[in-house]
């Protein structure tokens, strides 16, 4: 991301600006001037035009609104996504009024973000057949294995299915590059 403050390529600074008014009034020719700069001629000659006519050899002010957050602060948004892909927009408006005491918009922290290629997803569940339950899986199975029948006509066997009454289970969105999963 190029900041509005660095110089276009084609750009005069002003010291190079300051040496064309210089050299000029001195009585070169535009076409030495720009073969001491190593410039075109047609930009030597918009220089002095501007000075004569304007009285300044000063870039005009760019038009547009000016960014709200520098490169610094936009850097800070990746980083905190990085830590906690779980944050939401608020969320994170919320750590940049507290750590720079500017007032953004969420939808300012969701530009940076999507800019960056991170997109708001849906996480992939979970299995429960992680380290420790398949070890306690094991053991059950181990120590009803010898287990007799009457036993069994006592257990009540049931689905793992949770029901919600009132309210929907809302899905969460974490933010993630295009084909990224979760490290650990």
């Amino acid at each position: 991301m190029a900041t509005r403050k660095s110089m276009k390529k084609s750009e005069t600074s002003k010291s190079e600006r300051e040496l064309v008014v210089k050299l000029h009034e001195e009585g070169k020719s535009y076409q030495e001037i720009a073969k001491h700069i190593n410039r075109s001629k047609s930009t030597v000659h918009y220089i002095i035009k501007k000075s004569k006519n304007e009285g300044s050899i000063l870039n005009n002010a760019r038009t547009g609104r000016p960014k709200k957050l520098t490169s610094k602060e936009e850097k800070l948004v990746i980083r905190e996504i990085k830590k906690n892909p779980c944050i939401s927009a608020p969320q994170l408006a919320g750590i940049i009024a507290v750590s720079f005491g500017k007032d953004v918009h969420a939808e300012l922290c969701r530009r940076i973000l999507r800019n960056n290629d991170y997109h708001g997803k849906i996480p992939r569940k979970k299995s429960d057949a992680d380290k420790p339950n398949m070890k306690k899986r094991l053991g059950f199975a181990r120590n009803s294995v010898d287990k007799n029948n009457r036993f069994w006509d006592k257990v009540i066997s049931s689905d793992d299915n949770k029901f919600k009454l009132f309210g929907a289970d809302e899905q969460h969105h974490i933010w993630r590059k295009k084909n990224v999963q979760l490290e650990k």
